[in-house]
């Protein structure tokens, strides 16, 4: 498995964020911060933002959501 692929060892060393769509998974993210495994560039204080994965999605656009 790659490192990409192992999302569970990711979410045990910074935050995984996945985005779903017909209820599949087709993206996910990794949130570091400096000093933690998956960080490579970021500084004291920064956040890195690091896409894992993306699927090809062929869902229709919906507006967003508003909170009531």
């Amino acid at each position: 498995m790659s490192v990409l692929e192992d999302v569970e060892h990711r979410a045990e060393h910074a935050q995984v964020w996945v985005a779903e769509a017909a209820e599949n998974v087709v993206a996910a993210v990794t949130l570091t911060f400096a000093g933690q495994p998956y960080s490579e560039i970021a500084t004291d204080g920064e956040l890195e933002f690091r896409r894992a994965q993306q699927k090809h999605c062929r869902c229709p656009a919906t507006p967003p959501r508003r909170p009531a």
